[in-house]
C-alpha cells in the first residue's frame, strides 16, 4: 500500500488538482439565500497541522452525502476537490487567498 503524502494548506494552488489533505473541521454552517432562505450549500473551515486555515464549500446537492459525517473537531482526509482564488467580499477567513 502506498503511503499518502499530505499537502499543507499553504502549499495549495489552483494549478494542480490531485491534492491530499489531512485537516480538522473547525466549523461548518449552511449558506442561505438572504431573500428566500433557500440553502445554497455547506460552508466549512478546515485547519491543518500548522494551524493554517482554508474556507471550503460543498454545493447543495452534496449536503445530504456529507453533512452527517462532517463533525466539527474531527480529522478528515480530503481529496478530489478544486482549489480556486477567492473572489468577491465573502471571506470567512480574512487573509485567505484560496478556497476549496
Amino acid at each position: 500500500m502506498t503511503q499518502v503524502r499530505y499537502a499543507l494548506l499553504r502549499q495549495l494552488t489552483p494549478s494542480q488538482d490531485r491534492w491530499h489533505l489531512k485537516v480538522r473541521l473547525s466549523r461548518k454552517w449552511a449558506t442561505r439565500n438572504f431573500t428566500n432562505k433557500e440553502v445554497w450549500g455547506l460552508d466549512m473551515l478546515f485547519i491543518d497541522e500548522n494551524e493554517d486555515q482554508i474556507h471550503a464549500f460543498a454545493p447543495r446537492d452534496l449536503i445530504s452525502q456529507f453533512s452527517d459525517i462532517l463533525i466539527e473537531g474531527d480529522i478528515f482526509h480530503v481529496e478530489k476537490f478544486n482549489v480556486s482564488k477567492i473572489n468577491g467580499t465573502y471571506r470567512p477567513i480574512i487573509d485567505g487567498e484560496y478556497k476549496i
